[in-house]
C-alpha cells in the first residue's frame, strides 16, 4: 500500500515509516494493521514518539555531506556537459543532423532534471521536510515524470530511426523536419504522461500540530478504485510505458542493427569508401548502445525497489530504508550526467568541440589576456591528411597549450589562422581569429 506515496514521484518521502504511520492512523486502521514500528508507538502512547526520532531516521553529519556533494556533482556536471552539447549542435550549421537533434533533446531533457529537479528532492529526502512550497511541490512532481517520458521516448526513437536507416539504406531518410515533428509529438505524449504530476501533487503537515511539511503526490479514489489502488496502477503503467517496453523495442532495434553491421556481407567486393561509411555507422551505433545501456542500468534499481516494496511492503519500515532509497534515487539521477561524457568519449567530432570549449575556458581562467585563437601570441603546429581536418596544438609565449581543430576550405584547402576571420561569426563561444571546430565536422550517419 502506497498512501500516496509512490517511488516514481520526485518527492517521495525520505521518513517513510514517520509518515505511514501517521497516514495509517488518521484512515484508522486497526492496531493489528500496523507495523511494530506504530504498534510500539501507540503502546507509549504518547505524541512525543510519534514526534520525535523514536520514529525519524536522521542521518548522520558525514552521510548528510556525502549525498550533498554526490547531488551537487549531478548538477554541475549535468547542466554544464549538457549545455555544451547543446551548443554544439544549434551553433553548427553542419552538426544539426537528425541524430543530433535527439541528442539535443536529450540533454534539454537531462539539463532540466539537472538544475530543477535533483537538488530539492535530495533535500527533501535527507531533512523529511518539504521548504519550498505548494507550487514547487508540484512543478518538481511535474518535472519528474516529465523528463524521465521524455528522455526514454528521445531515445527509443533514436534508435528506431537509426534501426530503420541501417536496415533500409536506400529507402529511408528521416528530414529534420519529421525529426522536429516527432520531437515535439515526444514532448506532448510526456506532458499528459506528467499532467497528474502536477494536478494531484499537494503539500500536507504531518502532524497537524507539527511544523514538518511534506511534499507527496495523493491521488483520489476512482470509481470501485481506491485512492491507493489508484497510486499503485499509475506506477505500474508509468513503469511499462517508460522502461520496459522502450527497452524491449530497442533491445530488437539493436539487435537488427548487429546483425547487418556485423554479419551480413555484401554482395560483391567492397570498396574503401563502402568500408568506411559501414565503420561510421558502427560507431555511431556503438555510442548509442552505451547510451541505452546506461540508461537502462541507472533505472533499473529504482524500478526494482518499486516492485520489491510493493510485493513486501515491510521493507521500507527499516532504518535503512532511507539511505537505501537515496542511493537508489542518486544512482538513477545521475543518468542525467553521464550522456556528454559518453559523446566525447565515443564521437571525435563531439571530442574536438568539447576540448576547444575547455581550452576556452581555460584560457579565460588564467588571467593571461588573451584567448586560443590569437595567433599574434601563438605558435601553430599543422598537421595534414587529405581533406580530414586534424588537431593541433597551439602554444603562446607562456607556453599555455589547447586544441582546436583546423579549419576546412570548401574547396579541401587549409585555411591559415588569419585567413579563417569572418566578423559575422554567430557563436559568441569562437574567438576572434581562428574558428571553433569548422562547421564541417558531424556525427555520422
Amino acid at each position: 500500500m502506497t498512501l500516496g506515496v509512490h517511488p516514481h514521484s520526485a518527492a517521495a518521502l525520505s521518513n517513510i515509516t514517520l509518515n505511514r504511520c501517521l497516514q495509517l492512523l488518521e484512515l484508522n486502521f486497526s492496531q493489528t494493521d500496523l507495523p511494530p514500528e506504530c504498534l510500539s508507538a501507540l503502546e507509549n502512547g504518547t505524541d512525543a514518539t510519534l514526534n520525535g526520532t523514536a520514529m525519524t531516521f536522521e542521518l548522520p553529519a558525514w552521510q548528510q555531506l556525502s549525498f550533498i556533494m554526490c547531488f551537487s556533482l549531478i548538477v554541475f556536471a549535468g547542466a554544464v556537459g549538457n549545455a555544451i552539447v547543446i551548443w554544439i549542435v544549434l551553433a553548427h550549421q553542419r552538426m544539426r543532423s537528425v541524430t543530433n537533434y535527439f541528442l539535443v533533446n536529450l540533454s534539454v531533457a537531462d539539463m532540466t532534471t539537472a538544475m530543477f529537479n535533483v537538488i530539492f528532492n535530495a533535500v527533501f529526502m535527507m531533512h523529511s521536510h518539504w521548504p519550498f512550497g505548494q507550487t514547487y511541490c508540484k512543478v518538481t512532481n511535474f518535472i519528474s515524470l516529465l523528463t524521465v517520458s521524455s528522455s526514454v521516448f528521445t531515445i527509443t526513437a533514436m534508435s528506431i530511426d537509426r534501426c530503420i536507416a541501417i536496415y533500409k539504406p536506400l529507402s529511408h531518410r528521416m528530414s529534420r523536419k519529421c525529426a522536429l515533428i516527432i520531437i515535439a509529438l515526444i514532448w506532448f505524449v510526456s506532458v499528459v504522461i506528467a499532467l497528474p504530476g502536477y494536478v494531484f501533487a499537494d503539500t500536507s503537515t504531518y502532524p497537524p500540530q507539527n511544523d514538518r511539511v511534506v511534499c507527496s503526490l495523493l491521488f483520489p479514489a476512482l470509481g470501485s478504485f481506491t485512492s491507493e489502488q489508484v497510486d499503485f496502477v499509475y506506477n505500474v503503467v508509468f513503469m511499462i510505458v517508460t522502461y520496459f517496453i522502450p527497452m524491449f523495442t530497442m533491445a530488437i532495434a539493436y539487435s537488427i542493427m548487429g546483425h547487418v553491421l556485423w554479419r551480413s556481407k555484401g554482395i560483391g567486393e567492397q570498396t574503401e569508401r563502402q568500408k568506411e561509411a559501414i565503420r561510421s555507422k558502427q560507431r555511431v551505433v556503438r555510442m548509442l548502445v552505451v547510451v541505452v545501456l546506461i540508461f537502462a542500468v541507472c533505472w533499473l534499481p529504482y524500478h526494482l525497489y518499486f516492485i520489491f516494496t510493493c510485493l513486501d511492503p515491510a521493507v521500507t519500515y527499516s532504518s535503512w530504508a532511507q539511505p537505501l532509497y537515496l542511493i537508489i534515487y542518486w544512482l538513477a539521477m545521475s543518468n542525467c550526467m553521464y550522456n556528454p561524457f559518453i559523446y566525447y568519449w565515443m564521437n571525435s567530432r563531439f571530442r574536438s568541440y568539447f576540448r576547444f570549449v575547455l581550452c576556452y575556458c581555460c584560457n579565460l581562467g588564467s588571467g593571461l589576456g588573451h584567448k586560443c585563437s590569437e595567433v599574434e601570441r601563438l605558435q601553430s603546429d599543422w598537421t595534414f591528411n587529405n581533406n580530414s581536418p586534424h588537431r593541433r596544438t597551439l602554444k603562446s609565449q607562456t607556453g599555455t597549450e589547447c586544441l582546436v581543430l583546423t579549419a576546412v576550405h570548401r574547396n579541401g584547402a587549409y585555411q591559415r589562422g588569419h585567413q579563417a576571420r569572418k566578423a559575422n561569426d554567430a557563436s559568441p563561444l569562437r574567438p576572434a581569429v581562428h574558428k571553433a571546430p569548422e562547421d564541417k565536422l558531424r556525427l555520422e550517419e
